[in-house]
């Protein structure tokens, strides 16, 4: 059938007129209507010759509307044998809408437009393309969606077979995930691959694959963040920072006072104040051993956890190689859960950093 048809009758006799659809019209009064086609050439229907059971004087107000034409209607006398009614309907057009005629359908199709561009989920952007398609509107906006996701598909899939393939090497396939994670932020094979390459040897991979990680699929989870967490700890350019960040404060005569502040710090009731005062201490330095034995007197003593990885990982950032720091991670690593894990890694960096002896300016100072 094409679209939707009302047929609607007005007697002398009847005061309200009646209301049917044709698919529901009876067929004694209607055996050609319910019968009628569209034709294939120009999409239009075909005239519709409706024979009256019961012939009666009045009027017959036929109304038409095809799936994407517009709506006619013809007023038609009744004679006593039959009744003729001609459905004429306009040529299918393009639907357009008009911003300012329709503002709220306007403003629906630009969003199911821009959720083409930015899904939050594969599926959700297919229904989108398949709403505008089945609606057939042609306005500018959305024929540039659905061409854009077209080309995205096309994009996507020629990256996954690249990154499928294996290719030699390790630099090819994690720059195919990279972009891949770029075009599809939702793609689990671009996250897997991603994921590899957190365990790799050499750390420019390790940063760029934790990069996309965490700046284009979101990823925040255990893994990503003991990735951030090493890359802090062990790369030269936030080694470089944090130094640069201890000697402008010994240059502008602040290191002293600094000094005070955070060493007092360290006795707060507050565990997050007592975390962040063993931050600064390795930004700062530590100024004499007393701190020192301050410490190590914390890692054994102190009831967070928290504080006590802090104050392990100064031990690795500062490059304490004192016998009693040694001493004091070796049974540390002894133990169980997260502060023996971050005591194993610190005491592998300081033996090899012992087997390669490198200044550091932010150490004891006495």
């Amino acid at each position: 059938m094409f679209g939707e048809t009302h047929v609607a009758f007005r007697c002398p006799a009847v005061k309200k007129p009646q209301i049917r659809k044709a698919n529901q019209a009876s067929p004694e009064v209607f055996p050609s209507l319910l019968t009628a086609r569209r034709s294939h050439g120009d999409m239009q229907p075909r005239a519709v010759h409706a024979l009256a059971a019961e012939p009666k004087q009045g009027h017959v107000l036929r109304r038409a509307r095809s799936g994407k034409g517009l709506v006619t209607e013809k007023k038609v006398k009744t004679c006593a044998s039959t009744t003729v009614v001609v459905l004429d309907s306009a040529k299918t057009q393009s639907r357009i809408l008009d911003p300012q005629t329709h503002p709220e359908k306007w403003q629906r199709l630009k969003e199911l437009a821009e959720k083409i561009y930015v899904p939050s989920s594969l599926r959700d952007g297919i229904d989108c393309i398949k709403a505008l398609g089945l609606h057939g509107y042609r306005n500018p906006c959305v024929v540039a969606a659905l061409k854009d996701a077209e080309s995205k598909v096309c994009l996507v899939s020629s990256l996954e077979q690249s990154l499928a393939c294996g290719e030699q090497g390790a630099e090819m396939p994690l720059q195919t995930a990279t972009c891949l994670s770029y075009v599809d932020n939702h793609n689990e094979k671009a996250s897997c691959s991603l994921l590899t390459y957190l365990e790799h040897k050499d750390l420019k991979f390790r940063m760029k694959a934790l990069s996309a990680l965490v700046g284009q699929i979101k990823l925040h989870n255990e893994t990503t963040t003991n990735g951030l967490v090493h890359q802090l700890l062990h790369s030269i350019v936030f080694q470089v920072v944090r130094k640069a960040i201890g000697m402008t404060a010994g240059s502008l005569g602040m290191k002293k006072s600094m000094w005070d502040t955070f060493e007092r710090q360290l006795q707060d009731p507050s565990e997050k104040r007592r975390v962040q005062a063993v931050l600064a201490l390795g930004a700062l330095g530590l100024r004499h051993k007393r701190i020192l034995h301050q410490l190590l007197k914390m890692v054994d003593t102190d009831q967070s956890e928290s504080v006590c990885v802090q104050i392990v990982r100064l031990f690795c950032s500062l490059d304490l190689k004192d016998s009693s720091v040694l001493r004091n991670l070796k049974e540390k690593e002894q133990g169980m859960g997260r502060l023996a894990r971050e005591a194993s890694k610190a005491l592998k960096i300081l033996e090899q950093n012992m087997a390669n002896p490198t200044q550091d300016p932010l150490g004891v100072r006495d």
